[in-house]
């Protein structure tokens, strides 16, 4: 799925946090430029680990023990509530989850699953060179709401599938246009309910 644009994440200790496809996502770039999809979960009790929905931070602190983890999901001390010593060589086991992602044609792309591989040129085929036609890349976010709608989301992406408009996958729309490009991401909330996210890219 697309969770954000890789323009969001600029520089290192660039972070956003994403809650949309039902798994608490901390999306960051590490130091040496790489953009990873984070399990924004201490490792410890199992607490959310970052509240802001953005910001730029080089460690993450969980609010419950302290525990530090850095821009890799590495858990760098265990905090106030430490590990036992014969326990440290684990510490390695203890870093946060982390998901399959990758930034293509400007896009954060996510796999919400562990243990599975992501390729996102293949999976897109043909769409893949119409995107790059786009130049999706030297866009950036002007602009993104989000609506709730009384719906299936199935429905959702069936009143946007209109001539023209690329369906990324089955729940991503991008309306191309030369000055403003429009993306909808739509997830399921509920068998009847769906969230609507309105993302414009303008050069």
């Amino acid at each position: 799925m697309i969770v954000g644009r890789a323009s969001e994440v600029p520089e290192p200790g660039r972070f956003f946090t994403h809650d949309d496809t039902g798994v608490a996502l901390l999306i960051t770039r590490d130091e040496t430029g790489r953009v990873r999809a984070l399990l924004n979960v201490c490792s410890h009790r199992g607490t959310r680990l970052v509240y802001d929905t953005t910001g730029t931070a080089t460690t993450f602190v969980c609010r419950y023990h302290g525990w530090t983890y850095d821009l890799h999901g590495r858990l760098g001390r265990p905090g106030r509530v430490g590990l036992p010593p014969a326990l440290e060589q684990f510490m390695g086991e203890r870093a946060l989850g982390e998901f399959p992602c990758e930034t293509r044609h400007g896009f954060v792309w996510v796999v919400p699953t562990a243990r599975t591989t992501l390729d996102v040129a293949g999976a897109l085929g043909t769409d893949d060179a119409m995107l790059a036609s786009l130049d999706l890349e030297s866009r950036t976010v002007v602009s993104r709401t989000t609506e709730s709608v009384s719906t299936n989301w199935k429905h959702v992406v069936a009143s946007h599938a209109q001539p023209g408009r690329v369906l990324l996958r089955p729940n991503s729309i991008v309306v191309p246009d030369d000055d403003v490009v429009t993306h909808l991401e739509v997830f399921p909330t509920a068998i009847e309910e769906s969230l609507v996210v309105h993302t414009r890219l303008a050069r």
